[in-house]
C-alpha cells in the first residue's frame, strides 16, 4: 500500500525497520505523508505531518477500507478477519 500510494522504500539507519517516505495522502494527494509501524509493532501507520488537516492518522485498515478496491478489501478482510462468536 505504501508504494501504491507512491511512497518511496526507505530503512531507518538506527533501528533498520522499513518505512515508506513521500505516500500521497488520500484526501489531499500530497506526497508529504510516511507509512510506518507503530511503536507496539502492531498495526503500519500512515502518518501525515501536515498541521491543518484534522486527521493525522490512518492505519493500514482505514487505508485499505477507504482508498482500496472493493476486491483488495475483500482479501484484506478474508486475511485478517478472526471469528469472535461461535456457538455451542
Amino acid at each position: 500500500m505504501g508504494q501504491e500510494k507512491g511512497g518511496r522504500q526507505k530503512t531507518d539507519l538506527f533501528s533498520r525497520k522499513v518505512y515508506f517516505d513521500g505516500c500521497r495522502y488520500p484526501s489531499y494527494g500530497k506526497s508529504k505523508a510516511v507509512m510506518k509501524r507503530s511503536r507496539r509493532n502492531d498495526a503500519f501507520l500512515l502518518l501525515c505531518p501536515v498541521d491543518t488537516f484534522s486527521l493525522k492518522v490512518l492505519t493500514l485498515h482505514d487505508l485499505i477500507k477507504r482508498c482500496g478496491t472493493p476486491a483488495l478489501f475483500e482479501e484484506w478482510r478474508k486475511a485478517r478477519w478472526k471469528k469472535a462468536y461461535s456457538e455451542d
